[in-house]
């Protein structure tokens, strides 16, 4: 790659750099993105394929320039109008370990440019995805041979929001090379692969012990400010109003705009704004401290790679291995053996039982009153809590804060072939029902189902 362009620009992206990063033409049909992709892969498109020559510092070091050049790029067209061979970039970016040894195959190269050079089902360009890719897939590679993968490649391919490169490769790479170590090649494509499916799949927190959605302070603005914010955005997840960046940005500041996949819908129909206008919204998402805010904006099309908030992935396996008692006291005989994805590599970080009080602790196992052959179930760490969000398909995950804190506890039981959730909720000493529904929140709960789970509440001594 030219040495002048290996370095991004990292202050900002340009205006005319965002712009080209549209589709970039899928009216030529796959066959032409094939035939595209692979010239890009081969280098038939390139007339120079010069390698940086700068000092290597870490053993990532390529790997990095690698990641932010194409992140510098920005679209598709641009990278082809610098003529590179896509091989080569991939060739820094996952060979930092072994540069003897090849892992940008045919099949490697071909996933990635398809999603470089691509466009989705809804015409936008995949480029961001890609570069996102890019950088997983440096972390990840020398934990894999390159059929393996070429499969995660291949599956990311299906991705449909993206979020900015990982920055720091290698300490990444450490933390889960540590964590994989006691499993095969098989299970670690899977588990590497379920990762990315996580750190994709909305609130990428429910798939850790519970990193929470940052505090929702407000700033310092008029109340009526604050409600004419409020009545706009309401009429845009509605669809009753086309979505702006202004309006974003506003709802991100005053801490509105919340994850809903009325807000996914929201972020991918707002058409891209002007260059001040994308200017507001970016520094609004800055100043951020909101895990929402950095979810829902990678599903907008027209936001630069640079500018995409880092993807959570290293963040994700931090907290597991901190969770785990850090790096020192890191045992790998306490994973379990056959973790079916990444979300089963948590249990035992999140084992540790919640501070409930006995009475509370009672209700497992207890009979639900007046509901012959019904027990009760209470969630008693966040492992549980994290499965039975998953099984009854709720939010009831997010509520681990108030259960490690003891004043909220969530019990389930089955009456009738109907799995219900209900909470239990202390106020001055005092606990009572504080919801209950049915599984999907369904809702229509039956008087009597509901007077029970209330009775059983108000018999909790505390």
């Amino acid at each position: 790659m030219p040495a002048e362009t290996t370095t991004p620009n990292t202050t900002g992206t340009r205006r005319e750099d965002r712009s080209a990063a549209k589709n970039p033409g899928s009216s030529a049909g796959s066959r032409d993105l094939i035939l595209r992709a692979l010239r890009l892969v081969s280098g038939m498109d390139a007339t120079t394929t010069t390698r940086t020559s700068a000092a290597v510092s870490l053993p990532t070091a390529r790997a990095v320039k690698a990641v932010d050049y194409l992140a510098s790029a920005g679209s598709a067209d641009v990278l082809r109008s610098r003529e590179n061979n896509l091989k080569v970039i991939l060739r820094d970016a996952l060979d930092w370990d072994n540069p003897k040894f090849t892992r940008s195959t045919k099949a490697v190269a071909k996933a990635i440019g398809m999603l470089l050079l691509g466009s989705g089902q809804d015409g936008h360009s995949t480029y961001q995805t890609g570069v996102e890719l890019v950088g997983y897939l440096t972390v990840i590679a020398p934990l894999l041979e390159p059929d393996r993968l070429a499969r995660v490649a291949a599956h990311a391919a299906e991705t449909t929001n993206a979020a900015g490169p990982i920055r720091y490769h290698l300490g990444t790479h450490s933390q889960l090379k540590m964590i994989l170590a006691p499993y095969k090649d098989d299970r670690v494509e899977h588990l590497v692969i379920s990762l990315w499916d996580a750190a994709h799949d909305g609130q990428w927190w429910e798939h850790t012990t519970g990193v929470r959605s940052a505090g929702r302070r407000r700033r310092n603005l008029p109340p009526e400010q604050v409600e004419v914010v409020r009545e706009q955005l309401e009429r845009v997840l509605g669809g009753a109003r086309v979505p702006t960046a202004d309006l974003l940005a506003e709802a991100i500041a005053v801490r509105e705009l919340s994850f809903s996949q009325d807000a996914i819908a929201a972020m991918r129909r707002t058409p891209e704004p002007d260059h001040a206008g994308y200017q507001r919204f970016t520094s609004a998402l800055r100043d951020s401290d909101d895990n929402d805010h950095r979810v829902l904006a990678a599903y907008l099309p027209w936001l630069s790679v640079t500018d995409r908030p880092e993807s959570p992935i290293p963040q994700m396996v931090a907290v597991l291995l901190t969770a785990c008692g850090g790096a020192s006291d890191f045992d790998a005989g306490e994973m379990p053996e056959r973790p079916a994805d990444w979300g089963d590599l948590y249990p035992a970080a999140s084992r540790q039982p919640f501070p409930f009080p006995e009475g509370v602790l009672a209700l497992h196992g207890a009979r639900m009153p007046g509901l012959p052959g019904a027990d009760a179930m209470l969630m008693k760490n966040a492992d549980q809590l994290r499965k039975n969000a998953n099984y009854m398909g709720n939010c009831t995950f997010s509520y681990r804060a108030r259960c490690e804190q003891g004043s909220c506890a969530i019990g389930r039981f089955t009456h009738r072939g109907v799995d219900y959730n209900f909470s239990v909720v202390s106020h001055a000493g005092r606990w009572s029902l504080g919801e209950i529904n049915s599984r999907f929140n369904r809702g229509r709960v039956p008087q009597d189902v509901r007077a029970s789970a209330a009775q059983l509440a108000e018999g909790i001594r505390a």
